[in-house]
């Protein structure tokens, strides 16, 4: 072992606690980094793997004029499946018996090679292939019956006959006329289409969530012609393609086969629909994941660099006997990488371990619910690519700190604190106080015995780190939990265009119930959207129409839009236009044109109608409709399709105390299942998703800002022990040993204090702005002074239970052994 080997050991040896923090402080920043870039990964990749492992159809074929068997039969098929709409009540446990379109029952006929649809199973055993009274039901589903897995389901049937009742009945259903039976529940599964999370218990409305229930093939074959079907009569299939065939192919040699010019082909499935308007989510939770794991390698960077750069300047301190003994710059560098080799090794060996961990909570959002395969998970190319960079860029620091420490030292400046330790003594606090801003006396040069500049960097941005957090976590916590926020203003919806009582009788149920104090009615063209200059593609537009009381949109400029010739629009399409209040645009709708003085700026909810977004969509008075959807007698090609305009639905305020669900159940009667209370839009459910994150960063930097401080009074007793040994031998108490460090580490996180919080401040409103500006959300950045006095207090508590450990190490040292050796 030459000289290099020979100082690391004894370095090594003589700083073990210093060497336990480091290697903390490393780990934690390297599981930080590597758990949330293999989280990210795993998030990004959890939908396709989700549809994979689910093989939707590739192809979905209807029609009488073609051989079913012989486009089942094609080469290019690897699997197919036949199956029916039941028409049923489902009763569950919990509750009465449902009426149809509330639980949807899909009934597998039969399937040959590939199994289609295979669903996740997220508890008990896939009723697939067993007896017929065993079934199937997805989370909805079994929160609507009240329902878990081994409980008994009633199944009362329509039979054939009544279909046509069914059609007639405009929402009030005839009594089951069939005998019915009961099943058993084998499984709670989840499909693509079950991942939107947004299905509370309440929701009863068909346009938004249904539960679904799902019988296998023993169960037709048992109750066959007992029960009303869609489907199931040989007239459509579902194909799962070979990987090797192509779609458009098999779709044009089905068209030449005989009849095969009469019968619907589709493509899409409502899988593959369902996991695209995921993916907008989803790709929101990775880079919510990415940035994290940027923070994280920042804050990290910043926290071990300081450290690790204290630790070899201590170590360096005597240089000149060093070199005196015969050392070279090279070789101290040497000697440096081979002391902190244990500590890049080892934190990065406990980084990966915590990385491992942390993967267990990854994916998030709705990417964790599409992991077919949960749990923890290795990402080898992530964590060795993370490892390989730690340990060469550690090093590499060391060599770089080292070479500059080896240098001829510097002068050295008394500094800020020094001077208010000088300050100070004149006031006349006690001596500890005046001790303890005393350690930190020299600010500058390579031979301070106080690491100052290097502690006080860490320490300010660690407060600025969690002040920040705080100030954007409080803002979104307000963004996410007001409806308000994002434009729900009233406290249902209800009604359903289908419904063609909705016009004429839908304003007398509303009038005739107690506890609604107001209403708006929501009229839509049939087509939805218009086009206009200077837009980004459609723009998404419905009529609204104040009856009783106020309720309308959220205006948060100008007013609303009560004339034909009025319009509120969205900020995105307000700026896209290039106009605000006052000024005119031009919207082309599929029967007419009409120009619209723009009177308002709102924000609007999904809910309003489709394509809606916070920022996007525009409202007029619905008169205001009429030349953009019905354009007098215009025509195109005689074809009336997007002509006229329709009553979607209401919005409804309920009377303040009054129990919105009981209003709800009531307008039940009227309205059918179609009343909705508060649904947040899928970009607000997408920040919920990630509402943990901001919290996991501040501890993240909590966590590694102590590991730091820990390591910074450890470093400071090891350069000033005999200072402490001076000061017991001339009397002062271990207690008062400890209470020096202590005042020296307050001292140092208030002025961190004092550049960190509105440092803080700054950064997390700005942040908040970037994310409020990317989803349209109105809310401005929240700066609460109670959490900024709990986040400033709880780190004073924190520093100073940090300075009791090496408090005690000082307390408990012999002044004589310490300066005989100094």
């Amino acid at each position: 072992m030459g000289p290099s080997g020979i100082l690391a050991r004894s370095w090594l040896r003589r700083s073990a606690a210093s060497t336990v923090a480091l290697t903390l402080l490393v780990a934690l920043a390297t599981g930080a980094v590597a758990g949330a870039l293999a989280g990210a990964r795993r998030t990004s990749t959890a939908l396709d793997r989700f549809l994979e492992y689910n093989s939707p159809p590739d192809l979905q074929v209807y029609g009488e004029s073609i051989d079913i068997d012989a486009v089942r039969s094609l080469p290019q098929v690897a699997g197919s499946a036949v199956g029916a709409y039941g028409i049923l009540t489902v009763q569950g446990p919990e509750a009465g018996p449902l009426p149809p379109g509330v639980i949807n029952p899909f009934i597998e006929i039969e399937s040959r090679g590939e199994r289609l649809l295979r669903p996740h199973v997220v508890e008990g055993t896939d009723p697939a292939g067993g007896p017929a009274d065993m079934v199937a039901l997805d989370e909805d589903a079994a929160d609507r019956l009240g329902a878990r897995v081994g409980d008994e389901l009633q199944l009362g049937f329509f039979l054939p006959e009544q279909v046509e009742e069914l059609y007639e009945g405009g929402g009030d259903f005839p009594e089951p006329g069939g005998s019915g039976t009961t099943v058993e529940v084998a499984a709670i599964v989840r499909h693509p289409f079950d991942l939107n999370p947004i299905k509370p218990a309440d929701l009863d409305a068909v346009m938004l969530a249904s539960g679904e229930i799902y019988l296998n093939r023993a169960f037709w074959a048992a109750h066959e012609g007992e029960v009303a079907a869609f489907g199931g009569d040989g007239a459509g299939v579902e194909l799962l393609l070979r990987d090797d065939a192509d779609v458009d192919q098999v779709e044009a040699v089905i068209r030449s086969m005989p009849g095969g010019d009469e019968v619907s082909l589709e493509q899409r499935s409502d899988a593959t629909d369902a996991v695209d308007d995921a993916r907008q989510t989803v790709r929101f939770e990775t880079v919510a994941l990415l940035v994290f794991a940027g923070l994280a390698t920042l804050a990290g960077a910043v926290v071990v660099a300081q450290a690790v750069a204290r630790q070899v300047r201590t170590e360096l301190r005597q240089r000149d006997v060093l070199v005196g003994i015969g050392l070279t710059g090279r070789e101290l560098a040497n000697a440096q990488a081979a002391r902190m080799a244990p500590v890049a090794v080892g934190g990065v060996g406990l980084g990966l371990v915590l990385a491992v961990l942390v993967t267990g909570r990854t994916p998030i959002g709705i990417g964790r619910r599409a992991e077919i395969d949960p749990g923890l998970q290795v990402d080898t190319p992530v964590f060795v690519g993370v490892a390989a960079t730690v340990v060469v860029t550690l090093l590499a620091w060391v060599v770089i700190v080292a070479a500059r420490a080896a240098r001829p030292p510097v002068h050295v400046t008394t500094g800020l604190l020094g001077r208010s330790a000088a300050t100070a003594a004149r006031l006349g606090p006690p001596v500890v106080v005046v001790t303890g801003l005393a350690q930190l006396s020299t600010g500058g040069g390579r031979t301070a015995r106080t690491p100052l500049r290097s502690s006080l960097g860490a320490v300010v941005f660690g407060i600025a780190a969690v002040v920040g957090v705080a100030v954007f976590a409080q803002t979104m916590d307000r963004f996410v939990e007001r409806p308000e926020e994002h434009g729900w203003v009233w406290d249902l919806v209800a009604g359903d265009a289908d419904d063609e009582r909705l016009p004429t009788e839908g304003p007398g149920w509303l009038d005739d119930e107690p506890g609604v104090t107001g209403y708006a009615a929501v009229w839509t063209g049939f087509e939805d959207f218009v086009v206009g200059a200077g837009l980004d593609g459609d723009l998404p537009i419905a009529g609204v129409q104040t009856l009783v009381g106020g309720t309308g949109v959220q205006v948060v400029e100008g007013s609303r839009a009560d004339d034909p010739g009025e319009v509120v629009l969205g900020r995105a399409d307000m700026a896209a236009a290039g106009v605000g209040v006052g000024d005119e645009i031009v919207l082309d709708g599929p029967r007419g044109s009409a120009a619209y003085r723009v009177v308002g700026r709102a924000v609007f909810h999904e809910l309003i109608s489709g394509g809606f977004e916070l920022d996007h969509g525009a409202v007029v008075a619905p008169a205001g409709l009429e030349p953009l959807f019905s354009g007098g007698d215009v025509r195109v090609d005689d074809n009336d399709y997007g002509d006229g305009v329709l009553l979607r639905h209401f919005l409804i305020d309920v009377e303040e105390g009054t129990s919105v669900p009981t209003v709800a159940t009531s307008l039940r009667e009227h309205f059918g299942p179609t009343i909705i209370s508060h649904v947040p839009p899928l970009d607000v459910a997408s920040l919920d998703s990630v509402r943990s994150l901001p919290i996991a960063f501040a501890a993240l930097v909590g966590f590694l800002g102590a590991a730091s401080l820990v390591h910074l009074l450890l470093v400071t007793v090891r350069r000033r022990r005999g200072d402490f040994a001076v000061l017991a031998a001339l009397g002062a108490r271990p207690r008062q040993l400890a209470a020096v460090l202590a005042y020296m580490a307050t001292a140092l996180s208030v002025v961190a204090g004092l550049v960190g919080v509105p440092a803080g401040v700054l950064v997390g409103r700005q942040a908040w702005l970037a994310v409020a500006a990317g989803l349209g959300a109105p809310t401005g950045p929240q700066v609460g002074v109670l959490p900024l006095v709990v986040v400033v207090g709880a780190l004073l508590a924190l520093v100073n239970l940090i300075a009791a450990v090496p408090g005690r190490l000082v307390a408990r040292a012999r002044p004589a052994d310490v300066l005989r050796t100094e």
